[in-house]
C-alpha cells in the first residue's frame, strides 16, 4: 500500500483556513477509499486546539518527519502557491519522493511499483 502524504494550503483567514482543511479531509477520505495509506497533516489543527500554545514549527517539524517516509507527495489543487506546501514540495524533491496532483498519477506510481517487485521475483 503506498503511503500518500497529503499537501494543501492552509495558513488564511479563518473561513478559507476550514475550507481548506476540508478539501485536505476529502482528498484523504478519497485516497484511502481507492487504496491508499494517506496522512493528512491538516488534522494537526485538533491537537492545536487541545494543546492551546503550539507554534508553527511544532506542527512543520514533525510532519516532514512523516513525509520522509511517505511514496508520494498528494498536492491540491490551488496550493502550490502555499509557503508550507512549497516547502513540502522542495523537500519532497530532495528525498526524490514523487510530486503528484492526480490520483492517475498515483495509480502510474503503483503499477511501476508493482513491476518492479515482479521483476525481483522473477
Amino acid at each position: 500500500m503506498l503511503r500518500v502524504y497529503v499537501a494543501g494550503k492552509l495558513n488564511d483567514m479563518a473561513c478559507d483556513y476550514i475550507k481548506n482543511l476540508s478539501a485536505m479531509c476529502k482528498a484523504s477520505i478519497n485516497l484511502k477509499r481507492c487504496g491508499y495509506a494517506a496522512y493528512n497533516p491538516g488534522l494537526d489543527v485538533l491537537e492545536g486546539v487541545i494543546a492551546g500554545d503550539l507554534e508553527y514549527h511544532d506542527y512543520f517539524k514533525p510532519n516532514f518527519e512523516w513525509l520522509s517516509k511517505a511514496d508520494a507527495l498528494f498536492v491540491l489543487p490551488y496550493s502550490q502557491n502555499s509557503k508550507g506546501v512549497q516547502a513540502e514540495i522542495e523537500r519532497a524533491k530532495e528525498l526524490k519522493i514523487p510530486v503528484v496532483h492526480s490520483i492517475t498519477e498515483l495509480e502510474v506510481i503503483k503499477m511501476q511499483g508493482d513491476k518492479s517487485k515482479n521483476e525481483k521475483l522473477r
